[in-house]
This record gives structure tokens, sequence and C-alpha cells, in this order.
């Protein structure tokens, strides 16, 4: 009786996506208990308390999916839509049927017909009821973009959103040369005229540095919406208070308009006290969050007010950008309530955390600086985007793979979230015991049943500001290692999504603003996953870190042809740390490794050192005599990854002063200064520095080289 009770849970979680077996880092399968079943079904909305009650919720969800007669979305690749399967109950499998098919530009097709015209597929007895499946065949091909289809059958009406998208995102012509760019955090960017954290003036002074030297691309970390007060107060790129919308705190204040209009502003801003206050700021060796976006707040809600009295030749401007964003009132009275109220919308009044907000929730002052700042930064991202296109130069940011459960998102769009759950992974060679990494998933289902409105959103909002996107983690698009609300990541496990409506949106999407598409594979990633990258055009990632072996005669791989390819990550030990085997010192902390699994690691870094300064002294990378100096060891790295046919490679800003210290250590939290760290060297240094620009010169001339 036990077995058939644990069959029928297991089948219950198929039928929700959700994977009863892995294979860990060491190739074994772990097989998910059933009480991790039991608590990512009831994540996923099934309510099951217990294992007793899953063989009425599995007839339960048969039932419901029998009768739903249309797939919840499809995928027309290059507008041409595979016949659609119509479940239909055997005595509603004959009669009239009405077709509408509402197309993104507005248009509506009426299409009708008789199911019984339809070629039948097959018949499935399901609980006792005979259902029927036909195939409905649209007759024309449909132009990319966003669909919705809507049948009414003589049993009732089925609903199925449709993504018309060209099968690969958009890329580069042929011919373009292998291009070079450089990484750094903007938060972590040092300049002689930042604000304590670097702006989009310093990004732009950073790329007008590269492109003099060559180089193409600038990229950074994702600069979405945060929390940057006292409470909630998230530093962390990769858990925004929005994936939705831009982070004010890297506004550049001098290039704001109204400033123009405003001298008193100027004024105060070049006064003696205020100039103390940057000074200070400036000198943080952590980048100051409350104290930069509280100064830049004092001057942007003045300006707001200023803006909102008189917008002057600008109303237009602001008019366009509310259409563009209908969203962002609404998100501007949720940021104004935050203001008010300052705690997480998870401790609100009632009617407030359900998403009931009104006039006087919120003060006026604060609810028009949100709207205001997030008009600036539309702005300040385009007008950078053009700047940077017009001089052959490339904006590249991160996507985050979820947002904090804090955000606006989760709070607005609460209904496509599991909230009973957190995103992770599973333990691994660095991580012994998996990871949580806190932001509640996307939950598949209601992804579709929305028609995906949230994803798209997002991806768009992304491409908007930037040339080229790196997808993290890329295997989410797939699958997502899930970790119940109290269980420990080792008993989490895998939900699927719908992966190619996802693939689908970011085809799209990518062509709609001419963005190429990077997915971060880095990692144990299924071969599956590489081959629907390869068959939709998203690029790989290649990290010379985790190439390097003690092979004097090959020690390291060379990325494939198209790769994006750098030394490290933001994920990983600077060179410095790597070459100093700091890494291993900062994993004994951690519990990752014992006394005497430290002196192996150590024994192998050793041998691996040799290997790889033998190995690039053979290949003329470097000569006899500089393999003890690691400065010449990391231009050698360079000098590899250049030489290569890496469609894009990346230089870490950092790596070029030797920095030893990591700007994330994976899998720790607020105990170190995860995302806080300033760059040691100010960009004006760097430019001046003529070691690293003859280094980058000659990165130039390898990545030119015919």
């Amino acid at each position: 009786m036990k077995k058939k009770k644990v069959r029928a849970l297991e089948q219950l979680a198929r039928l929700h996506g959700v994977q009863l077996t892995y294979n860990d880092i060491r190739g074994q399968r772990v097989w998910a208990t059933p009480e991790s079943l039991l608590a990512v079904l009831r994540a996923l909305g099934e309510p099951v308390a217990e294992i007793g009650e899953a063989r009425e919720a599995l007839a339960r969800r048969r039932l419901a999916l029998w009768h739903t007669p249309l797939p919840l979305s499809r995928v027309a690749w290059d507008g041409l839509l595979p016949p659609i399967p119509l479940r239909l109950a055997e005595n509603h499998a004959a009669g009239h049927y009405k077709i509408e098919l509402l197309r993104e530009d507005g248009a509506v097709e009426h299409i009708e017909g008789e199911l019984a015209d339809l070629p039948t597929r097959g018949a499935r007895k399901v609980e006792g009821i005979t259902f029927v499946v036909k195939l409905l065949t649209l007759p024309d091909r449909l132009a990319h973009g966003y669909h919705r289809l809507i049948i009414d059958l003589p049993g009732g009406h089925g609903e199925m959103a449709i993504i018309s998208a060209p099968p690969r995102a958009w890329s580069e012509s042929d011919g373009q040369p292998r291009e070079w760019g450089a990484f750094v955090p903007l938060y972590a960017l040092r300049t002689e005229r930042d604000w304590g954290v670097g702006g989009l003036g310093d990004f732009e002074a950073l790329a007008d540095w590269i492109n003099g030297l060559g180089g193409g691309v600038v990229a950074s970390l994702p600069m979405l919406a945060g929390f940057l007060g006292d409470n909630p107060h998230e530093p962390s790129p990769y858990a925004p208070a929005s994936r939705l919308f831009w982070n004010e705190l890297y506004l550049d204040i001098e290039r704001i308009p109204e400033l123009d209009r405003a001298p008193h502003l100027r004024e105060r801003i070049a006064s003696e006290g205020f100039q103390q206050r940057l000074a200070e700021l400036r000198t943080a060796e952590q980048v100051p969050y409350r104290e930069a976006m509280a100064l830049k707040r004092e001057l942007l809600e003045e300006l707001a007010e200023f803006f909102f009295n008189d917008p002057g030749a600008r109303a237009g401007d602001y008019l366009r950008f509310l259409e563009r964003q209908p969203l962002v009132e609404d998100y501007a009275s949720f940021r104004a309530v935050g203001d008010r109220l300052g705690r997480s919308w998870h401790i609100w009044p009632g009617p407030l955390r359900a998403g009931m907000l009104r006039a006087g929730d919120w003060r006026e002052r604060d609810r028009r600086y949100h709207l205001y700042v997030q008009f600036l930064m539309d702005e300040q991202m385009a007008a950078l985007g053009r700047r940077l296109e017009a001089r052959g130069h490339g904006l590249y940011l991160d996507m985050p793979l979820g947002v904090g459960s804090d955000s606006y998102d989760v709070w607005r769009e609460r209904a496509v979230f599991a909230m009973g759950a957190s995103g992770g992974s599973p333990p691994d060679g660095f991580f012994a015991l998996g990871q949580d990494w806190g932001f509640p998933p996307l939950h598949p289902a209601r992804l579709r049943e929305q028609g995906f409105r949230y994803e798209i959103e997002s991806v768009r909002q992304l491409m908007r500001g930037a040339g080229m996107i790196r997808i993290d983690h890329v295997m989410g698009l797939h699958r997502l290692f899930w970790v119940p609300h109290g269980l420990k990541p080792t008993e989490g496990v895998y939900v699927r999504y719908p992966t190619e409506e996802r693939f689908a949106i970011i085809c799209l999407e990518s062509h709609r603003t001419r963005t190429a598409v990077v997915g971060e594979d880095l990692g144990t990633v299924p071969q599956t996953v590489r081959e629907r990258m390869g068959r939709h055009g998203l690029g790989r990632m290649y990290v010379m870190q985790f190439t390097f072996n003690p092979d004097p005669h090959g020690a390291a791989r060379a990325p494939d042809p198209g790769m994006i390819a750098s030394l490290n990550t933001h994920d990983t030990p600077t060179f410095r740390a790597f070459w100093d085997g700091l890494d291993l010192g900062i994993r004994k902390e951690l519990g990752l490794l014992d006394e005497g699994q430290l002196e192996y690691e150590g024994v192998e870094r050793s041998r691996l050192k040799w290997a790889m300064t033998h190995w690039f002294v053979e290949r003329g990378l470097m000569a006899h005599g500089e393999e003890g100096d690691p400065a010449c060891v990391l231009a050698a790295c360079l000098r590899f990854l250049a030489s290569s046919e890496a469609a894009l490679a990346l230089v870490t800003l950092e790596d070029l002063w030797l920095e030893p210290l990591p700007q994330n250590v994976p899998g720790t939290g607020p105990e170190r200064p995860n995302w806080r760290r300033r760059a040691q060297w100010t960009l004006e240094s760097i430019q001046t520095h003529t070691a690293i620009n003859e280094l980058l010169r000659e990165i130039n001339t390898r990545r030119r080289r015919e």
C-alpha cells in the first residue's frame, strides 16, 4: 500500500513538472524523498498535506488537465504553428467551434468549423471519462509577436498564448572582427568625480578609454532597481527591488536637464560643505550605499518638485515615457508607501500588503521622486546606449535569475511566484551542503496562464538598455532547483519550466531591440541545455580559470569560436587570489575544506601553476624567467584569450592591478563585504598607467589580427 501511495505522489509530481531525480556533481543519481515532493507540491499550490492524499490529488490533476481543451501556450517558430492538440470529452467531440485569433497588432481573425472535420490523433480514458484528441491547424503563417487564441466549443472554451518568434536570437552580421572589452561592477568603479559609487557618466568615461584602445564592449553587473535605505536594505545586484526598473543610484546628477534651471542647486553642489561630503564618500573603502543614495536623493527630490511644478519642454518626453512604462506609476506608489512605512511589504497593513493602494497611503513627494528618477534613468540609459553605439561600443549587462522577496515584482506579480520555496542549487564540489539563494522562484504554470507577461516585461526592460545581455544561470530557462521552506538545500528538487516559450521570448525581444544574448552555462550543465543554446543562437561562456589543469603540454583548453571568454567572473576568485591560493583559505573558513584537504589542494595548485607557466613559455606567451611574476602570468593569460577564436574576450578591470579581494563569495551573506568593495585604483590612475595601456593595446592587436 505504501508503494502505491509513493507511486501516486511521484506521478502527481511529474504532472507538475517536478523531477524525481537528478545527477549530482559525481554523476550519481539522487532521488527526491516523499517529504521533499510533498513540500514542493505544496509550494506549487497543490493542497497535499500527507502522502495519503496523493491519489485523490492525482485524479483531480489528471482531470483538470484533460478538461483544459487547449495547451496554455505554444511557439510558432518563424510564424509556423504546429497542429494544436484539442482535448475533448468524447460526448463533446462533435459540433461547431468558433475561434478568435487576437493578433498583437490589434487585428482579430475569426475562424469557424466543425469538430468532426478535424483529424483525430487518438483517445484516452482518464478517471473513467473518455477523451478524444483532435488536431487543429491554423491556415496562415503568424507575424512575429505575441498572439492569443480563444476557442468556443460545445463543452466550453479554451485560451492559448502563442509566441511567434525567429528561431535564433539576433546577432551581428558575419564578418565582424573578434571583439574585446572590459568588465567592472559599476558600483565599484572609482573616479575623481564619482559620488561614492560609480555612475553612468563614469561608465561612459570607462567606455571612451576602452574605445580609444580599440575595445568595443564594456560590461557590468545588473543595474536594476534596489533597496538602499535602512529597511529593507539589499546591495546585491542579484536580489533587485524590481527587474522592471533601473537603479537611480547610478544617475549622473550633473547631466540632469532640470539642474540648469535650478542654479541654487548647482551652487549647493559647488559649496565647500557639499564637496567635503563628496570627498568623504569618495575615500570610502566600501561602497557607502546609504550615504551616497541619501546625498543624491536630497537633490533629486528638489529636482522632482521643480520638474512637476514646471515640466516645460520636457512634458512630452515624460508622457511618452509613461506610455513606454505603464507600470511605473504603480511602482512609484509601491516605493512611496515603503518610504513612509520604512519596512518590507510583507509586514504592511493588510490592504496595502494585498496590493490595494490609494492616494493618502503615501507622501506625494516620495511618489513624485520615484516617478522622476525612473524617467531620468530611462533617459540616461538610452542616451548612454546611443553614445556607445555611435562610437562602435556595446553595453553588456546581466539579467539576474530572480528578484528579492521584498521586491515590487513579488508584491505586484505574486501569482507568478512560488512563495513557499526558494531558488538554489544542489550540493557540489564547492558547496557540499548546497545553496539556498533566498528568492522565490517563478511558478511555471502560472507564467503560462498569464501569457508570460511578467517575463516578457523583464526581458524587454533589460534589452532596452543593452547591446548584449548575459542570462544568469541559463539552465534556469529549463529547470530550477527549488528548496521548499523548512527544508535544507540537500533536500531540494528540480522543477521544469516551459523552455521553448522562454527561448522564443528571448529570440523575439532580441530581434526587436537588436540585442545579442549570452547564456551563463558554467558548472554542471546538461548537454541538452547547450544544444538548445546553439540552436537558438545564444552565446556560451568560457572562464579560463575553470580550464586550468596540471598538464604542462595543455594547461588550458582554448575557447570555442563564438564564445564569450574571460579569465574569471564576479563569483570566482580574482586572478591574484587564485594565483596566491587565497580562495583555498576562504573555502577552509567556510568549512568546505579540512586541514588535510587544504594541504592537498595547495599541492595541486602548485602543480597547476608550474604547468601553466611552462605551457605559456612553450607557446611564446611569456619569457623564461618571468614564471614567478604574477603580472607576467596574468599578461600571458590575457594574451592567450586575445589570440583565441572567442567572439569576445573580456578583461576584468581589477585584475590589471592584481586585486586580491573578490567582489562576491558565493554561499556567504552579510558577514562578508559582498557587492560592497570599491576599486582600489581610480579610472584616471589606470588610464595613465603605462604597462596596463601597453597590455591592452597588445590585446587589441591580437584580437584584430586575422
